[in-house]
């Protein structure tokens, strides 16, 4: 069991698996991290951060399916890094084929 499992077990919770969670564009490979409630979670906000975030928040609803670190399309960092759309199983265009 990895890290993620652990924590998962152990009631960690991720902004990713919740329902309201969105990736917005790509530039230069980052993409912008939304809530739809509550608005902007980029990875440079002190107050809200989707590592961090949905431990306390009283809307989180958890996404139907496998959570984020349980995918591996090519790996769960990758997903993050490349900004699939939800986490679906559209590949992006630059890794197709590898």
């Amino acid at each position: 069991m990895d890290e993620y499992a652990k924590q998962a077990q152990n009631g960690k919770l991720w902004c990713y698996d919740c329902i309201e969670f969105v990736q917005e564009g790509s530039f230069c490979g980052y993409c912008a991290c939304r809530c739809k409630k509550y608005g902007s979670l980029d990875q440079d906000q002190k107050e809200r951060h989707p590592d961090r975030t949905a431990d306390t928040c009283p809307d989180y609803k958890q996404k139907a399916g496998a959570r984020w670190f349980e995918k591996d399309k090519p790996s769960a960092e990758a997903n993050i890094f490349y900004g699939f759309n939800d986490f679906t199983d559209e590949v992006p265009p630059v890794l197709k084929g590898k």
